[in-house]
């Protein structure tokens, strides 16, 4: 790790082969025997046998563990969040079930133990977005702010990956969302997707990894050199530095956040723009930290507009 690098990472706590087409949500509608419901618990979830060998990251357990916790309450594992949608968690563990069911696999380890991507396909070789979610360094919120963007990216069309990372500590979880970009190149053909121009998204402290990533690359990580980012999308963070080594960057905010001011990122927006780096800032009136895709808010859709900046960043290189 370079010193400068370190030096920016040390210290930061909290905050601070199925393919679905552009109409697809996730996976289409199959039997599925053993379905899960909101009366499941996590118990049931790690004894599941399709989610051999990952169960432990379909949930954020890192930081709270109760096994009698039933799906309907899941909310419970995400004190960082709101909006948290446990009708929408189970139909999506249901979704990777049955498609660990048909013998697709799901998640790919990485190097380090505890690492891992979930991989949601769209259209083959359509472009790619990696995804981080938050959770403060503490848990890993990928059943609020990972899979479910994964999910609403598939019905656009696009590819995503979402990072299971180390917490407790910025620096690993960094390692691990470059690690995830390697994964990416090197196993572009075998997933059947897009590796150039990809996009890093990441919310709360996600939003952190993808904008260290996005700037100072793979290799600055400890990954082999790879393209840097085509796009940068962050929502609800309080990430401050600014270099002329950002990548364009999509930021979406909300003005009633009691964990990350929106001005920080508003005025974080204006200097990449002014040093002639693409910035697009939205602020979200009236939402909580953590709202995740915002359903049914005044946030609604951003990640549409998010990926349309993305995509407008790959057509202009």
């Amino acid at each position: 790790m370079k010193a400068w690098l370190g030096k920016l990472l040390c210290g930061v706590t909290l905050c601070s082969a199925l393919h679905f087409g552009a109409s697809g949500g996730g996976a289409q509608a199959a039997p599925i025997s053993g379905a899960f419901s909101g009366n499941t618990t996590v118990d049931q979830i790690l004894a599941e046998p399709n989610f051999k060998g990952f169960a432990r990251y379909l949930l954020p357990l890192e930081w709270r563990f109760d096994q009698n916790l039933q799906l309907n309450e899941v909310a419970e594992l995400l004190p960082y969040h709101n909006y948290v949608d446990p009708q929408l968690a189970v139909t999506i563990l249901n979704e990777l079930k049955v498609r660990a069911q048909q013998g697709e696999q799901v998640f790919y380890p990485l190097a380090k133990p505890g690492t891992g991507v979930f991989y949601f396909p769209g259209k083959l070789g359509a472009p790619t977005a990696i995804i981080a979610a938050g959770g403060g360094f503490i848990y890993v919120g990928s059943i609020h702010e990972g899979f479910p963007y994964a999910r609403y990216l598939n019905g656009l069309g696009y590819n995503a990956l979402v990072v299971h990372y180390r917490t407790g500590d910025m620096q690993a979880a960094c390692e691990d969302m470059a690690a995830a970009v390697g994964f990416m190149f090197e196993h572009a053909q075998e997933l059947k997707l897009d590796p150039h121009g990809y996009a890093l998204i990441g919310s709360s402290a996600g939003a952190r990894m993808a904008a260290v990533v996005g700037a100072y690359g793979p290799e600055a990580l400890g990954q082999k050199a790879h393209e840097k980012a085509a796009a940068v999308i962050m929502a609800y963070t309080g990430y401050s530095q600014v270099s002329t080594l950002d990548r364009p960057t999509y930021m979406i905010c909300c003005n009633r956040d009691g964990i990350a001011s929106y001005r920080v990122m508003a005025r974080r927006a204006d200097t990449l723009n002014k040093i002639n780096i693409t910035a697009q800032f939205e602020l979200a009136q009236g939402l909580p930290h953590g709202f995740g895709l915002g359903t049914g808010t005044k946030a609604q859709d951003w990640l549409k507009r998010a990926a349309e900046f993305w995509q407008q960043q790959r057509s202009a290189h």
